[in-house]
């Protein structure tokens, strides 16, 4: 009899964003000029939406940022 496989796990909620399309459109929007279709252009509500999502998935680079002094061994380990 074959052996029944391990139900797949449900994908978070960071991993249903597409950041790559999200930083795409983005960069079409900010790097637009006078002649862009105004189809292709972001509305503000939009862009809100789109850095929300971004916040969800990229992490804060300030909030990484940290400055230890020991005189010691320092491990330093985070888990996702």
């Amino acid at each position: 009899m074959a052996r029944k496989l391990p139900p797949k796990p449900k994908p978070s909620v960071s991993d249903a964003i597409d950041h790559v399309a999200i930083i795409k459109k983005l960069q079409k929007h900010v790097l637009a000029n006078q002649f862009t279709a105004p189809q292709e252009l972001m509305n503000q509500t939009q862009v809100t939406a789109a850095l929300g999502l971004l916040k969800k998935v990229a992490p804060d680079l300030q909030a990484v940022k940290q400055e230890v002094q020991t005189d010691g061994e320092l491990v330093i380990r985070w888990e996702k």
